[in-house]
């Protein structure tokens, strides 16, 4: 609508034709301007409501403006003890830390802090040159706390490093699977 108020006035105000000599004054144009204005204004008064669109603005920049929600492991692999521990060392094969993170209890992540987190792994980086390979060696173990134990054999990079067996400990909150503080998390080496 607005756009055809601005053809209209553009073509009004720069117009060459020639009006009978009465309707020729600035005053005659501007009163059939300001009909024009009242005409196209109304309807589109009438038709959109002005108070709800500055609404559905707020609202796409107050979801714009939300934090990102954090990269929870994809229910499938939260879904067993097994694919957990695999979706954990394939993000630490690919160096992602905080995907790492997100798989594990909140109880744990009330205690470790995310850039910690990812300090401890990229100390371990350094040190022992990252995992490469994983490979699950023996069938599940059920403890008595109603966990369970995946036992992980970890193949570092570095050869001086080698393989490390390793038990990650699993525990199902609220139907997935989330890891445990276990030994498949390098030790911290600043508590050394």
């Amino acid at each position: 609508m607005r756009i055809i108020l601005v053809i209209v006035l553009c073509v009004l105000a720069f117009s060459n034709l020639s009006l009978p000599a009465e309707e020729t004054s600035s005053q005659k144009q501007e009163s059939v301007v300001e009909e024009i204005v009242i005409r196209i204004s109304k309807p589109a008064a009438s038709a959109a409501q002005p108070a709800q669109q500055p609404e559905v603005r707020e609202t796409k920049k107050e979801e714009d403006e939300k934090e990102p929600q954090p990269p929870e492991p994809p229910a499938l692999d939260a879904a067993e003890p097994r694919r957990l521990v695999r979706y954990f060392c394939k993000a630490w094969k690919d160096g992602d830390y905080v995907r790492m993170y997100w798989a594990m209890t909140p109880q744990y992540r009330q205690k470790m802090t995310v850039e910690k987190f990812v300090k401890r792994f990229q100390a371990d980086k350094e040190y022992n040159g990252g995992i490469v390979d994983e490979n699950i060696v023996v069938d599940d173990v059920q403890l008595d706390n109603g966990r369970i134990q995946v036992t992980v054999d970890l193949r570092y990079k570095f050869r001086r490093v080698g393989i490390r067996r390793v038990k990650a400990i699993v525990e199902k909150q609220g139907g997935v699977y989330r890891l445990c503080d276990s030994g498949i998390i390098p030790l911290d080496m600043d508590d050394l």
